[in-house]
């Protein structure tokens, strides 16, 4: 039974792109990495068809930083969530009832360069 206020979930280009570099780096390790990595990715974006605003406000600057932001600033409406060592970007759409899966990114990766690009 689908609940009439669940979201959808879409993957953008370069998320799609971002999962295929993922890939191709973790499946130079154990044979294993890459798929136990891709199911817990697959259940944390799952969780945000329920629960899109579960994910941090994303403000500019190095991650962790308490910084302020203001509410018109075009990276205000970026939301971020943890896979591992991976931060998943996404945005909520009210209008369509949709989730924006936008980039996957390393957490050690310099965010604001990826994400303004």
């Amino acid at each position: 039974m689908s609940d009439l206020n669940e979201y959808k979930l879409r993957y953008m280009d370069l998320a799609f792109d971002d999962m295929a570099v993922i890939e191709r780096y973790l499946s130079g390790f154990y044979p294993g990495t890459w798929p136990r990595f891709s199911q817990t990715l697959e259940e944390e974006v799952s969780r945000l068809s329920s629960h899109p605003y579960i994910g941090a406000l994303y403000k500019p600057g190095r991650m962790g930083e308490q910084q302020t932001q203001s509410a018109t600033s075009p990276d205000s409406d970026y939301r971020w969530i943890m896979a591992e060592d991976y931060l998943v970007f996404y945005k909520v759409n009210e209008t369509e009832k949709r989730v924006y899966i936008h980039r996957i990114l390393h957490g050690a990766r310099d965010i604001q360069q990826y994400l303004s690009s």
